[in-house]
């Protein structure tokens, strides 16, 4: 939900549609404010036996990959626990590991030395590393597990239990979704957004103009973050030049007709994984939106939505 104030009118102007701070008219006298949910709508699945740790619910789940992992978690509704800071990432491995290592959300796979979390927020100081950690020994090291409350850096194929952090209920499993383009024939639009990380969404060519993957999401949401799962096949490359905007619909994404959650223009995402990206400012509408150039193409298996439903839609 967003709205604008005039201070010099004493109003409120409610938008129900895609908006984020700074929308508003335009006028010095007009702040634009954002109302944020606590938390996407949503609870972990009951069978799971997810544990709740200051707040988050958490699961260690078997995997026989890094990659395998990441895939675990997020058809849960989850990604892998990214380690926030020290003192929590000590008090979660109390709590969620008790014996062995465990795969986390942090790894240098774009860019050697540069660790990024499962969140898409680059690390720092705050990782609790173990001692001469991370040393990317015989250069193939850039995934990372947790042990005794210390991380270190692993090759990416080490079978590791998972530990997964519970995101939210993804709002665009199984929604009515479109893509235009260039379509191929072996890839038809819900493959991008079925639940299976398996299948992926496909452009057959590679030519000028824009590919728009839509999802109707059927009710009007507030949608803070959506999460990205790659192609465990090929094709990380085309994971760059991407934008995702939120709208009220389904064809018209300009003006205040919608607004942007995020745009990813450096690559993004490896081979096989999922992360997640928060929109800069949480934004409402029934329709999302991903948006790639032609010459790029749409190459990736899953996208997951979450937020909230607001309690006046349909």
């Amino acid at each position: 939900m967003a709205f604008d104030f005039s201070e010099s009118e004493q109003r409120c102007t409610f938008y129900s549609q895609g908006v984020t701070s700074g929308a508003g008219t335009g006028r010095q006298d007009v702040q634009s404010y954002v109302w944020r949910f606590p938390r996407p709508d949503g609870t972990p699945p009951s069978a799971a036996n997810y544990q709740q740790v200051q707040g988050e619910y958490l699961v260690v789940k078997p995997a026989n990959s890094f990659g395998d992992g990441a895939m675990t978690c997020f058809r849960d509704g989850s990604i892998l626990f990214p380690p926030i800071s020290a003192d929590i990432t000590a008090v979660v491995a109390q709590a969620m590991v008790v014996n062995g290592f465990v795969s986390i959300g942090l790894d240098d796979m774009l860019e050697e030395g540069v660790f990024v979390r499962s969140d898409y927020v680059v690390s720092d100081a705050e990782v609790p590393w173990q001692d001469d950690e991370p040393n990317n020994r015989r250069g193939n090291q850039h995934c990372t597990d947790l042990f005794e409350g210390q991380v270190r850096d692993v090759g990416c194929g080490k079978a590791r239990p998972a530990l997964c952090l519970f995101v939210g209920k993804n709002l665009a499993q199984g929604k009515p979704s479109t893509l235009t383009g260039h379509s191929s024939d072996s890839s038809v639009p819900s493959r991008g957004n079925d639940g299976d990380t398996a299948t992926y969404l496909e452009s057959a060519s590679h030519s000028d103009g824009v590919d728009k993957f839509v999802i109707d999401l059927g009710a009007t949401y507030q949608v803070s973050s959506v999460v990205f799962v790659s192609r465990p096949d090929c094709c990380e490359q085309n994971n760059r030049d991407t934008s995702v905007h939120v709208g009220n619909h389904p064809r018209n994404f300009g003006g205040k007709n919608a607004a942007t959650c995020v745009k990813l223009e450096e690559p993004f995402l490896p081979r096989g994984y999922a992360r997640l990206f928060r929109c800069e400012v949480p934004v409402t509408g029934r329709y999302v939106r991903v948006q790639r150039p032609a010459s790029v193409g749409m190459d990736f298996a899953e996208l997951g939505v979450f937020g909230n439903r607001l309690s006046n839609s349909g």
